[in-house]
Parts: structure tokens; C-alpha cells; sequence
């Protein structure tokens, strides 16, 4: 189909390429082929109806190939750049906070949250993991006196 649009007899016809590579990227995934995925997901980036599904798909990719730190990073930027473009959107703040949720990134948890707090004091889901965080915090401090 996407090869099929680029033949002059289509110029009349509606193109919905970006949408059909942003779908034949998902079966890639569902595949773990990440390279072919991620291919589709590049061209379903060059149409408006599919550029934000096909930087899902991106992500999505970089995630499932994280080794180094650099990646890890990699991934950070840009599932934190998603967010910044759609703050409503409950996937993208998910996606930050299963990165976070490690032992070694407990800290930058507190961080980000406090964070969501001052932009956006009104949304009660930073409030609630900021509590959880509170809770575990002092969870962990019972636990410590009672092993002494």
C-alpha cells in the first residue's frame, strides 16, 4: 500500500500511508523485530495522523533494546519529551514512571513528581504518588528499626 501511493495514478486517492505504517510497525513489535519497526514507525512520522503513534512506536523500540546507560538516557529524553507534548496523556506519565520505579532511580522519582507538583498542582495523580512515595519512605524506616 505505501509503496502503491507513490504511483502517479494515486495522486487522487486519499493517502493513508502513515496510518498503514504506523499499524505494520505494530505487528513488527509484536514480533520483536525492532529494526523493521522502527523503520515503519520513521515513515509513519512524516504524516500528521500518524506522527505522535508512530513516536509511540519509536519509544517503544528504544525501551525494548535499552542495554547502556547512554540508551537508557536515549529512552528518558524521549518518552520525557512525549510527555511535555501531551501532559494529560496517563501512558506517557506511566512510561516515566515504570523508568523510575528501580531502586537506583528512586531519587529522581521524588524529583520528577515534586516537579509535576509545582507545574501542575491541580492534578491529583502526583499527589498520590507522592504520598505512595511517602508511605514506602516511611515503610522502610519501620523496617530498618526493626531489624535493630
Amino acid at each position: 500500500y505505501i509503496n502503491a501511493m507513490e504511483n502517479p495514478l494515486m495522486k487522487d486517492q486519499p493517502d493513508d500511508s502513515g496510518m498503514a505504517a504506523y499499524r505494520l510497525a505494530q505487528l513488527e513489535m509484536q514480533k520483536r523485530n525492532y529494526r523493521r519497526a522502527d523503520r515503519y514507525a520513521d515513515v509513519s512520522l512524516a504524516y500528521d495522523n500518524s506522527a505522535q503513534l508512530g513516536a509511540e512506536i519509536k519509544a517503544q523500540c528504544m525501551k525494548a533494546q535499552m542495554i547502556t546507560p547512554q540508551d537508557s538516557s536515549k529512552y528518558l529524553a524521549v518518552i520525557n519529551k512525549l510527555y511535555e507534548t501531551d501532559p494529560n496523556n496517563e501512558k506517557y506519565f506511566a512510561w516515566i514512571m515504570q523508568f523510575y520505579d528501580r531502586p537506583q532511580q528512586r531519587h529522581k522519582l521524588e524529583y520528577f513528581v515534586d516537579k509535576q507538583l509545582e507545574d501542575n498542582p491541580g492534578n491529583i495523580v502526583p499527589w498520590i504518588l507522592k504520598g505512595e512515595l511517602a508511605m514506602t519512605t516511611i515503610l522502610r524506616s519501620v523496617r530498618q528499626i526493626a531489624i535493630i
